[in-house]
């Protein structure tokens, strides 16, 4: 079993990412007391998603031929 500071350390990310995973429902976890535990197993199958969120602003600076 691992936490989810060594969950997020494997899978490179923050361990605050690896609970709002837990939460969602995309990565199974047990709960002990106030820690959340993740099963190895479930981690090496763990497909992590896409990233969503906010399209980045135009910047017109980037374009080419003006």
């Amino acid at each position: 079993m691992l936490t989810t500071t060594q969950a997020a350390d494997r899978l490179g990310v923050t361990r605050f990412q690896v609970t709002r995973w837990i939460t969602s429902g995309l990565l199974p976890a047990t709960k002990f007391g106030r820690d959340w535990m993740i099963e190895e197993m479930a981690l090496a199958g763990f497909v992590r998603p896409k990233k969503t969120g906010r399209p980045r602003a135009h910047d017109p600076r980037g374009e080419q031929g003006e």
